[in-house]
This record gives structure tokens, C-alpha cells and sequence, in this order.
């Protein structure tokens, strides 16, 4: 019997999800854009906005137990040891003038390609190559909430990580040459998802175009990512009693929630990004990103370059969360505490922080209690090319786990830039 933390879904798989499995719209991003969304009367706008609501609840439904059974938020008696088996740890020091290192803790898990194949009859995906084992490593990493050299504030790793994640991911990771988005869907209708026992919102959906080096003689590597990203919100469930009455009323209710989330996002959220194979060349390419030749944008060259696969989920959160105060998306944060700086990073803040009534535009400075932030990256690739998978295996755990150092060594040069 399926557990909440055994059970797998089609979307977030090494095999990727295809161009036609995409929400067709609304696109907000990528050339074409305006045509699109000029398109088709109400009613396919409604449908278009129901498609991507189901496609986002859908990608969370798989992601959100997978990395819960790494670190699991409440306890359950059966799989939460024997999912995912221990690798070792290791130790970074993230600046030559650090005093002290920085934890990662590896884990692996083995999806054995026989629960892959049912998946396929089950998603009604169809895998370009033949169905293997698929093998997650996952990092773990706890932070203490600070603007230190050793580690980073909650501000500055969701700033990062769910504000900016491929502007950051260039800047810190020296293997990645380029990274472009662009498609982008328009989220901001989506309503509230509850999985479980957990409602996410402040969604974010992109295709992004990346291309990584990987030293000679092997070529270069591009990856094609759909990349979503959301946060955990705290709900009062009196505001849900009523949301079954009939269709109108759901809307209406979905609405009024999503508006009262805004200012009660909890200090958790997801990065969730899959490949889609089919992306360089496709008709949904020429449509939303133009007709330029990807030699000229230099993110896919044929005769340069080998597409590369993979699926990750990452969950950034402030442990017990009960003690922590709420934050405010960016988008809703007053005119005055707006950064005019192209950094990533925040500006210094002091040890409160400005959060805006719902019912009126005043603003109330709320105390920051101080939590350790844990930082879980599980991921899944394929490099493609000649590369063999049990090599590609063996090197991918010290690879993610470089990412933590690479970013806190990062982190504090840029927050140096600022002070």
C-alpha cells in the first residue's frame, strides 16, 4: 500500500515532461506573448488559467512528499529510514578566512525502473529512451538564520533561491556559462494548492535555457528546465468551510484565501525543476521564444553542445516554524524597502521585519525569532553524451554538495559589495 512518502507520480522524472504537456497559457513572457493571450474569447482564458491550477497541483503532489521523506516534517512509522540510505558527509570551508566548516550530509535513493514503467502507463507519458533504475542523491544542510560568513539569513536564501533562483545559480556556480529565461507563465490567478496537510501559493512557472561547462574534451552541456517555485502558507481553515457550495462560490472563495495568504506566508518554500526533451527545436519554442537560431543565442549548438537531462526538487525552511514571524513577498513589500541594486542580495536589514496589514496600508515592525534554516536539494541526471551512468553517479553526490560552499562563499562576497 502506497505511503505518503513512497508514492511517485510522472511529471518530476529524469525522463522529463514534453512541450505538449505544458499549460498552454497565459504566457506572460517570450515572443508572441501578447498574440497568445489576445486569443480566444473568456471562456478558453478560464480554461487555459484551470489547465496550468491543475498542471502546478500536480507537479506539487509528486515533489512535495518525495523531499518530505528525506527530512520529514511529522513522523510516520514505516518508510521514512529505509527510502532514502545515508552516503556519508562532508565538510566545506565556504572562505579561505572562514573560521570553521559547513556540514552537508548525502543521501541516495534507487527508483527501480520496474515502478518507472507503471508510471508511464498510469502518467500516459511516453519516454524517449528506454526506462532504467533512477538514481536521486540529495544534500541536507542546516544554516543558522544570520548574515555571517559561514552562513546566510532567511532573507538573503529567499531572496536567492525563490525571488531570483536563475540569476543566483549563475552568479555563484562557475560551471554555468549562460542562463536565459524564456517563457514565462502568469500565476498570479492560481489559487491556493493544499497537499496534505500543507497549502502552497506565491507560485512562479518559467522555462529557462542554461549551458553548463564541463571541461575538454567533453562538449558542453544544455539543459531546457521548466522550473516552478512556491511557498508554504499558513491557512485558517474557518475560511475554507464553504468552498464546495457550487463553482461560482469556489472561485470566489479560492480568491479571498490567496488574498489573505498573501500576508501569511510561512518560511518554506519549493524549487521544483524538470528537463523537457523536446524543447530545442519545437513548434512551442518557435511560438513563445521566436524564430532566432539557437547558434546565434549560444545556449544550444549542435556541433558544440550534448542536451542534458535531469529533475530536482529543493526545500528551503526555517525549522519549527511555529516560532517564526511572517514575511511578505517582494511584490507587496513597501515602495521604500525596495532595492534598487541588480544583486540578488538584500540590503542589510536590521533584527525586525515590516510586515503590511491586509486591511489597510499601515505597517507593523514584527521581532524575527531566530530558527535554523534547512537547505535539501534531491536531484536526479543524465549528462548525456559517452559518459557512463555508474560514473555519472559516483561523481554527481560531491557535486551538489560543492553547491552550499559555492553559494555561502558567494553569499558573503556580494554582501560585502553592499556594506
Amino acid at each position: 500500500m502506497a505511503t505518503p512518502h513512497n508514492s511517485l507520480g510522472p511529471l518530476v522524472r529524469l525522463w522529463g515532461i514534453k512541450t505538449a504537456q505544458l499549460p498552454t497559457s497565459p504566457v506572460i513572457g517570450g515572443a508572441g506573448a501578447d498574440n497568445l493571450a489576445a486569443k480566444g474569447d473568456d471562456d478558453d482564458k478560464a480554461r487555459s488559467s484551470d489547465g496550468l491550477t491543475q498542471f502546478l497541483g500536480s507537479l506539487l503532489r509528486e515533489a512535495v512528499p518525495f523531499i518530505d521523506s528525506v527530512s520529514p516534517k511529522k513522523k510516520y512509522t514505516q518508510d521514512k529510514i529505509k527510502i532514502w540510505k545515508p552516503k556519508g558527509s562532508k565538510s566545506y570551508t565556504p572562505t579561505p578566512a572562514t573560521k570553521g566548516k559547513v556540514n552537508v550530509e548525502l543521501f541516495e535513493r534507487v527508483i527501480k525502473a520496474g515502478e518507472l514503467k507503471d508510471l508511464i502507463t498510469t502518467g500516459g507519458t511516453t519516454p524517449d529512451k528506454p526506462v532504467r533504475d533512477e538514481t536521486w542523491v540529495c544534500r541536507r544542510s542546516v544554516h543558522q538564520d544570520k548574515r555571517d560568513e559561514r552562513t546566510a539569513s532567511w532573507e538573503e536564501f529567499r531572496e536567492c533561491f525563490k525571488e531570483k533562483h536563475p540569476e543566483t545559480e549563475k552568479l555563484f556556480t562557475p560551471s554555468v556559462i549562460r542562463m536565459e529565461k524564456r517563457v514565462v507563465w502568469d500565476c498570479e490567478g492560481v489559487p491556493p494548492q493544499t497537499i496534505g496537510y500543507e497549502t502552497w501559493s506565491n507560485f512562479s512557472l518559467c522555462i529557462l535555457e542554461a549551458r553548463h561547462r564541463v571541461g575538454k574534451p567533453l562538449k558542453d552541456r544544455t539543459f531546457p528546465i521548466l522550473q516552478m517555485t512556491c511557498s508554504a502558507m499558513d491557512v485558517d481553515n474557518n475560511n475554507n468551510n464553504n468552498n464546495n457550495n457550487n463553482n461560482n462560490n469556489n472561485m470566489a472563495n479560492a480568491t479571498d484565501i490567496q488574498a489573505k495568504q498573501v500576508s501569511q506566508e510561512r518560511r518554506e518554500f519549493l524549487v521544483i525543476s524538470v528537463t523537457i526533451p523536446d524543447y530545442f527545436g519545437s513548434t512551442f519554442r518557435k511560438e513563445h521564444v521566436g524564430t532566432a537560431a539557437s547558434s546565434v543565442e549560444g545556449i544550444h549548438i549542435a556541433k558544440e553542445t550534448v542536451i542534458a537531462s535531469y529533475a530536482s526538487i529543493e526545500r528551503i525552511r526555517q525549522l519549527d516554524p511555529s516560532s517564526s514571524p511572517r514575511v511578505v513577498p517582494s511584490s507587496q513589500q513597501p515602495a521604500a524597502a525596495a532595492s534598487s541594486s541588480s544583486s540578488p542580495v538584500p540590503p542589510v536589514q536590521e533584527e525586525q521585519t515590516t510586515r503590511q496589514s491586509s486591511s489597510n496600508n499601515e505597517t507593523t515592525e514584527v521581532k524575527r525569532e531566530k530558527g535554523e534554516i534547512e537547505w535539501l536539494m534531491a536531484l536526479t541526471s543524465d549528462a548525456g553524451g559517452v559518459l557512463p551512468m555508474f560514473i555519472q553517479n559516483l561523481a554527481v553526490p560531491g557535486q551538489i554538495a560543492k553547491d552550499v560552499p559555492l553559494f555561502l562563499g558567494w553569499i558573503a562576497k556580494e554582501r560585502d559589495k553592499n556594506t
